[in-house]
């Protein structure tokens, strides 16, 4: 625009060219004395013009300059009456590292003092300055957006600065200074502005290992903000306190069933720099007598595991009084476990809030499992059923129930998270259809083959050419029905979840006799890519006597020989039922739900609204309450069979269990129990090493202080803008012009 107004200085001069082109002259006698008479004021008349013409280019000059709006220095501002106005930027660190204590008070509680001495020096020297505050927890929206700070705001902007509370969030310094960015220059023109980062400089947040280079690190955005901003203050309130010990996980190595033992893996990470000895462990379900643990010994960054074993109860009384069907819609139960470190005087564990872990137990009551028995018979023992009913003993936790094959056509199969089919060779295909959409969804389905199975059949209805649900195909039955000959099991993968009992001599299934089983058939290109066999047989052809195939979240598993006793001694022998529990455990690895969540997630969960209302309620550990509704995922899909609507809801400020109620369509509730817990990432403490860094890795400009040195700042705005004054000059360029213009015509 300044340029444009430079140009603009040729038009006056262009259009006196122009008025000078438009006359024709014409000799004329009578002109000799006018000629005389003007060669006496032509130099006056020339000076005349000349200076016309000057205020005229001037006043164009002006005018350019004044849209184009620049700055001064303030020094020059100074001189023409231009007071110095600052906006003054912060981004304070409120992540849960800054709870580490400083002497007597926390590092955020320090670095909230800076702060307020510094807006207390503001107000008192007199100066424009306005005040904008973000926070590396919320960098979205800043806390105060231009307030200004004079003698008369300052208790208010205090009151405000003290009710800040340091968050248990990680420091989203990447985030916030990008915000900054933004804000700064759309309001650059305004004011100059100057940026505070009061930091406690620790690695993680300016020195991590990944994308220390990338042009989205935190270090690299504040070298580029030092473009566009006056001044640039890094403020280390930090603690150099680094040692600290904290709970980073808490795994379930076992189904979350009743009346069985649970095993929890707690693990432990020393982040500090010295080794941390006779660390003990606090291990709490709801108001159970605490269990305790020690680890003897974390090297410096490690981490070290310890397991707690617990058996969850209920009321069994009330729950035996419900038919099946309320039992499996009254299945699960909450429970609290709370895991901390026993503070010790000696392990120098300097941030607290990481020593304490919560995990929410969402069990089931029982497991439901289905037996579909495709050879019944009258005489118990005979019963394809029997020896696989036992899995659902006292203390397995396990709730079987049984259906022949035609009850398989109707019975709402999503109730249940295993289901076994003995003898079974055919179904619906509306039933298979079904069948694999549950299995998609995290079913674990365990097919059985025996003698009433016809291969053809059971081909076209679960192998499919590999296309379907079943991993192995069926050939002919092999082996010696008459029992004089016989092969054994041998496992492939002694890791194989499903197999934790021994295939030893003595006792072990490996010596287990096996007649006569199915010839199995591996559809083209799928051994060992989708279709594994970790069970064989000792055969010449070393035949498969398991295949497994994964589908969505679900498993499919196909034995060679059918449950009962007829083909294999396996059904009788002890071994049996610990393998089916170990595989019931391996197929329903999804039954349990996970309720773990960090601070600062979003809070998500499906509502089938055939079983729920819309509207859900969420409790946090404090008892506030916050309601929400249910939206479907798809608003475009209006139809019937869409029932499954997700609820959303802010995120999760701070640690401890949540509570999430739904309410059944009898408006009874059923409690969501969810746990929340500190981002691993904050417990790492260790701080930057300011003299390693290059001298421009936060920018060329910015400059690093300490807390007590912020007040002794007293930078001043490198220009001032002037457009008020180059209006004023403009108004009187003009106003000169058209008066010299009159005077000038009326003495001519």
């Amino acid at each position: 625009m300044m340029w444009i107004g430079a140009a603009a200085i040729l038009s006056p001069i262009i259009i006196h060219l122009l008025n000078k082109r438009r006359f024709r002259i014409v000799e004329w006698a009578a002109m000799d004395f006018l000629f005389d008479a003007d060669k006496k004021n032509r130099r006056r008349v020339r000076l005349e013009n000349f200076i016309l013409l000057l205020l005229r280019c001037l006043a164009m000059l002006l005018l350019g300059i004044m849209l184009a709006r620049p700055f001064l220095p303030s020094q020059l501002a100074g001189l023409l009456g231009q007071s110095q106005e600052f906006q003054r930027v912060v981004l304070l660190d409120d992540s849960l590292s800054q709870q580490v204590m400083v002497g007597n008070q926390s590092a955020f509680d320090l670095a909230r003092d800076h702060l307020k001495q510094l807006l207390q020096e503001l107000s008192a020297d007199g100066g424009r300055d306005w005040l904008t505050l973000y926070l590396t927890s919320q960098p979205e929206n800043p806390v105060l957006a231009n307030e200004p700070v004079t003698i008369e705001s300052l208790n208010a902007l205090i009151v405000r600065i003290d009710e800040l509370k340091c968050s248990e969030s990680i420091a989203m310094y990447s985030e916030a200074l990008a915000e900054i960015d933004s804000f700064v220059r759309e309001n650059r023109l305004t004011a100059n502005p100057v940026l505070y980062v009061i930091t406690d400089l620790r690695r993680r947040d300016w020195q991590s290992a990944a994308g220390t280079n990338e042009a989205n690190a935190p270090h690299k955005r504040l070298a580029a903000i030092n473009e566009t901003v006056t001044n640039t203050f890094l403020v280390d309130a930090g603690s150099p306190l680094d040692e600290n010990l904290a709970v980073t996980d808490v795994a379930v190595d076992d189904l979350l069933v009743s009346d069985t033992i649970v095993r929890f893996t707690v693990s432990v990470t020393n982040f500090g720099t010295r080794t941390a000895e006779n660390i003990e462990l606090r291990f709490r379900v709801d108001d159970a007598q605490p269990q305790t643990e020690s680890i003897a010994v974390i090297p410096p960054g490690e981490a070290r595991s310890v397991t707690f074993r617990h058996m969850f109860q209920y009321d069994r009384d009330s729950f035996a009084d419900l038919d099946f069907q309320q039992q499996l819609l009254q299945n699960r139960f909450n429970a609290r476990v709370q895991v901390d470190i026993v503070p010790r005087g000696d392990n120098r564990d300097f941030l607290a809030a990481d020593s304490e872990h919560f995990f929410a137990v969402r069990a089931l009551k029982r497991l439901p499992i289905l037996i579909v028995d495709g050879d019944p018979s009258s005489v118990d023992e005979r019963s394809e059923s029997y020896y696989l009913r036992g899995i659902g003993l006292p203390g397995t936790g396990l709730m079987v129930d049984t259906a022949t094959v035609g009850e398989l056509e109707t019975i709402a199969i999503g109730k249940y998270k295993v289901i076994f089919l003995c003898n079974v060779d055919e179904a619906s295909s509306d039933r298979i259809n079904v069948l694999t959409q549950w299995v998609t969804d995290g079913g674990g389905l365990v097919l059985m083959p025996g003698d009433r199975v016809r291969a053809s059949r059971f081909n076209s209805t679960f192998f499919r050419n590999g296309k379907g649900l079943s991993p192995l195909g069926l050939d002919v039955a092999g082996g010696d029905p008459s029992r004089l000959d016989w092969v054994f099991m041998e496992l492939q993968d002694n890791r194989h979840p499903a197999f934790r009992v021994a295939l030893d001599e003595d006792v072990g299934m490996g010596q287990v006799e096996v007649f006569s089983w199915w010839k199995t058939i591996v559809a083209p290109g799928q051994s060992g890519v989708s279709v594994s066999t970790p069970l064989l047989l000792t055969d010449p052809d070393h035949s498969p006597a398991m295949g497994e195939r994964t589908l969505g979240d679900g498993r499919v598993i196909t034995f060679a020989f059918p449950g009962d006793a007829d083909w294999t001694l396996w059904a009788a022998h002890p071994t049996f039922v610990c393998v089916m529990w170990d595989l019931v455990n391996y197929l329903s690895a999804n039954a349990t739900e996970s309720t773990g969540n960090l601070v600062g997630d979003e809070l998500t969960r499906l509502v089938d609204l055939t079983l729920f209302e819309r509207e859900v309620a969420l409790v946090d550990s404090q008892g506030e309450k916050t309601q929400a509704r249910a939206e479907s995922q798809d608003p475009s899909d209006d139809s019937a069979e869409n029932v499954l609507y997700q609820v959303r809801f802010p995120k999760l400020t701070h640690r401890g269990f949540w509570q999430m109620d739904l309410k059944r369509k009898n408006s009874e509730l059923d409690p969501v129990l969810f746990a929340a817990n500190v981002d691993p990432r904050e417990s790492d403490l260790r701080r930057i090493d300011l003299e390693s860094l290059p001298a421009d890795y936060f920018g060329k400009s910015t400059r690093i202080l300490t807390g007590e040195n912020l007040i002794l700042q007293n930078e001043s705005g490198t220009s001032n803008e002037i457009w008020p004054q180059v209006l004023m000059l403009l108004a009187g360029i003009l106003a000169l012009e058209q008066f010299l213009g009159w005077a000038f015509g009326r003495k001519r």
